[in-house]
């Protein structure tokens, strides 16, 4: 064998562009379908059934009366073809399994030639959302091409687009020119985006034909002559196809249009005993990445075939990656993040991590299939093949670096959702009748998003997508998985949640704080009276530093806005900070910030008779505080914590120790003191960042718990005596030990040290809250800016959703009646509605 020889024949386009994500599986396996045959209509609702969208139709009803069908709402496919070439299209209009024009129109001369995949899918949608308008356009066409008929679709008024198209030029570790294009739709013209996960595998089922990970020299590479050869985790220099395969692709984590390294793949034949030559190899323009398609070279025929079609790496086969000088030096070329995808084949070290490209964009939701039928439970299974997560990105769009610790990128939680496949069309009996695979998972989902725009049509993509992953039924590994997703979304509980979805924003609060702007305000406290007038404390240049609204937000006339004073003679000063308030029950007002802590009267003028120990506190702040039964003050700040007499001379029998800064406290109904904040040892014993004092301020022993991170910046004491602490990155319930609850997961995270500063506790267990975190429970698909509401649970509660922007903190949040919220601190706007450092919300 070893006299076999490889020739290359002239290639007119050997990249598969635009190939339906089943359609390598097809091309090898589709037959010719007598032009005779009939559609079949029976059995169509399979998914609209298990998915309960016919229970949702039957249940909800607009506001008007009217059904929730789809109306009022465009939803487009682009797949290979809206026909088969063989009549099915005028066939399932002939039935009305598909409307006809106008409800459902392709863009002109973008009707596409294939199997009629893009007509089963826009069946499925068509039985879910009976009355939403359709549209279709092909993507069996070039990338360019595919850019103009997806800017089509977006001008034609699509509302949710869902695709089916996987493309190697889709470039993997960053959003290519296509995710470019959704994101812009998604941000300008609040576009739904759906895509199919892919049906190459996943590592769970051991089907992965992928490899991905950092390169690791394994030594030189004399034979070829060139590079350093990758040696992957298992401790060989060679990945081996388990399954045959027309396509081997490579890429790294170089810019996609900018490559700086070079990397090269090389493939040894086992039925010649001998490595493909150097040449064949087709390096991609501008990009970091190369493949090599059996197709194009003779010699590499499978199964006893002459037909160039049937050419294939195949099942022994294995494949080396070698690190070759710079492009255009004789300079190595870094060790870079290495992708290795060989498609419909797979790898003997598969990782996961199988989807790419525009399904792994944050604005797309990616769907798999579901194997299991009928009723949706959580015991129900994915399928093999649906591709699995997650995705890793390494550049942020204009080519911005993400920087990780490891050089792994930044992990984005793909799949989405997972969806029914397996399912009746009207198309001849073959692959596509059943219709299986994601490309019939991913219509299921857009058609339950046509359902909840058509009930809610005010509703921005990320709510539906948070709507669609809130309703799923988790299966697989708890929570969300590289497999399933978040699960498998549902109509019926998909509508009820858009039902309690409102804008939070209580427009007949207008709250007005005095505001230096050259200065640049920040409020960091408030407390409300008894009366419902608000005190707010902050910092707000020339302007008072504690300043009283009245219950509609209006100023206060009646309070002299007041600032902290200090120095020797006591004066107030401009630039001065509250980061604490609180009220005594004779209506006095204890506030501290970065120069002590001071007592005002109702009226806002400075009482006299609370006289700040000189010395004590002077140019340090006072950060939390709290007033218990007896009237004393408890005061936590810089300089550690302490507690207050009714004149504001120290208690000397107050023993508390802590060796750092004390940033939050809560009162237990029996007395007890939590503190919070970044210190290590309190009354000279360990304590990470938190601790419980007795009344007399000695350590409780009883109490311990280690934060992950510091400082520990909001407690709260919940009714049954578990205590909620929040920091940077995280979130805790612990029980009255201090040890963390296992029934609560939360952790709102932000890749630039973002914490959880305030605390609002609800009604049956959820809770709110504030900070200056950007994503809650690590998905980027669900973001919430410094505000959100956790089920009891610590999940996120998706129904609810505020965002303040401008610079978008939240420093305090207090509850009030009626279900209202007030919350404060740096933001020019929540929801869109202007609102300067203060807002009220409603709490459904």
């Amino acid at each position: 064998m070893d006299d076999v020889k490889f020739d290359k024949p002239p290639r007119k386009n050997p990249q598969r562009f635009g190939r339906t994500s089943r359609a390598l599986f097809l091309a090898m396996c589709w037959q010719a379908l007598p032009s005779a045959a009939l559609a079949q209509t029976a059995g169509l609702d399979e998914g609209d059934t298990w998915h309960k969208a016919d229970v949702a139709r039957a249940t909800f009803k607009k506001a008007d009366g009217s059904a929730v069908d789809g109306a009022g709402v465009k939803v487009c496919v682009m797949s290979d073809s809206i026909d088969n070439g063989q009549g099915a299209l005028a066939a399932a209009r002939l039935s009305k399994d598909i409307p006809a024009e106008p409800q459902l129109k392709s863009i002109d001369g973008q009707e596409g030639q294939g199997n009629g995949e893009g007509l089963a899918m826009l069946e499925i949608v068509h039985k879910m959302a009976p009355s939403a308008n359709l549209g279709f356009a092909t993507g069996n066409v070039q990338p360019s091409q595919q850019v103009l008929n997806i800017q089509a679709l977006i001008d034609a008024n699509c509302k949710i687009i869902v695709d089916d198209i996987t493309n190697p030029l889709d470039a993997p570790f960053q959003d290519g020119t296509i995710a470019k294009l959704y994101n812009a739709a998604t941000a300008n013209k609040g576009v739904l985006f759906i895509a199919s996960a892919g049906n190459t595998g996943n590592r769970k089922y051991n089907n992965s034909g992928v490899w991905e990970g950092n390169f690791v020299d394994g030594g030189g590479a004399p034979a070829f002559g060139i590079g350093r050869i990758n040696k992957f985790p298992s401790g060989t220099i060679a990945a081996t196809l388990t399954a045959k395969t027309q396509q081997i692709w490579l890429y790294w984590s170089d810019p996609w249009d900018h490559p700086t390294n070079s990397y090269t793949l090389w493939v040894y034949i086992k039925r010649s005993n001998q490595f493909l030559p150097n040449g064949f190899q087709v390096h991609v323009a501008n990009a970091p990445a190369e493949y090599l398609d059996a197709t194009n070279i003779r010699g590499l025929e499978c199964g006893g075939s002459t037909d160039p079609k049937d050419r294939c790496f195949d099942v022994g086969d294995y494949i080396l990656v070698t690190k070759d000088d710079a492009p255009g030096t004789s300079q190595p070329s870094q060790p870079r993040f290495l992708r290795l995808d060989v498609g419909e084949g797979k790898l003997d070290v598969g990782t996961n991590g199988q989807i790419s490209g525009r399904g792994g964009s944050e604005n797309v939701l990616a769907v798999g299939a579901v194997a299991s039928k009928g009723v949706f439970t959580g015991a129900s299974v994915m399928g093999a093949g649906s591709a699995d997560g997650p995705r890793r990105k390494f550049y942020n769009e204009g080519n911005t670096p993400i920087f990780t610790s490891d050089g792994s990128g930044r992990v984005v939680k793909k799949p989405d959702l997972a969806a029914a496949n397996d399912v009746k069309t009207t198309l001849p009996p073959s692959l596509l009748n059943p219709f299986q695979g994601t490309s019939a998972a991913a219509p299921h989902v857009a058609g339950i998003a046509a359902l909840i725009l058509s009930y809610r049509p005010t509703l921005t993509p990320a709510q539906v997508g948070d709507i669609l992953v809130g309703s799923a039924i988790d299966i697989e590994s708890p929570g969300w998985d590289d497999v399933s997703g978040y699960g498998i979304p549902m109509a019926d509980r998909a509508l009820a949640i858009a039902d309690d979805v409102v804008q939070p924003v209580d427009t007949t609060f207008n709250g007005k704080l005095e505001n230096d702007t050259s200065w640049g305000g920040e409020a960091f406290a408030m407390a409300v009276q008894p009366d419902g007038k608000i005190v707010v404390g902050g910092g707000f240049g020339n302007k008072p530093t504690v300043q009283r609204l009245k219950a509609d937000g209006s100023s206060d006339p009646n309070f002299h806005g007041a600032t902290l004073p200090v120095g020797p003679g006591r004066e107030p000063r401009q630039g001065a900070t509250i980061y604490a308030l609180a009220l005594q029950s004779d209506g006095k007002i204890v506030m501290g910030g970065n120069d002590g802590v001071a007592r005002l009267k109702d009226d806002g003028s400075l009482d006299p008779s609370f006289s700040q120990p000189q010395g004590v506190w002077s140019g340090a702040r006072a950060m939390a505080l709290a007033i218990q039964n007896d009237g004393k003050v408890l005061v936590g700040g810089a300089w550690g914590f302490a507690r207050l007499k009714g004149d504001g001379s120290i208690d000397r029998d107050f023993k508390a120790a802590p060796d750092g800064t004390v940033r939050s406290l809560a009162l237990q109904p029996d007395g007890k003191i939590l503190i919070g904040g970044d210190f290590t040892h309190v009354n000279g014993q360990p304590r990470s960042q938190i601790a419980r004092l007795n009344a007399d301020g000695s350590l409780d022993t009883s109490f311990n718990f280690t934060a992950p991170a510091p400082p520990i910046t909001a407690l709260a004491v919940l009714g049954d005596g578990k205590v909620l602490a929040g920091g940077p990155g995280f979130m805790a319930r612990l029980g009255a030990n201090g040890t963390p609850d296992p029934a609560f997961n939360a952790e709102p995270i932000n890749s630039n040290g973002g914490a959880v500063q305030a605390l609002a506790l609800l009604p049956g267990g959820k809770v709110l809250i504030g900070g200056d975190f950007l994503i809650v429970n690590g998905n980027g698909k669900l973001v919430r800016f410094g505000i959100a509401r956790l089920h009891a649970d610590g999940s996120l509660d998706r129904s609810f959703e505020a965002a303040p922007k401008g610079d978008g903190y939240v420093h305090a949040m207090v509850l009030q009646p009626s279900s209202k919220l007030l919350v404060a601190g740096k933001f020019k706007k929540v929801n869109d509605q202007a609102n300067l450092d203060i807002a009220r919300l409603k709490i459904p």
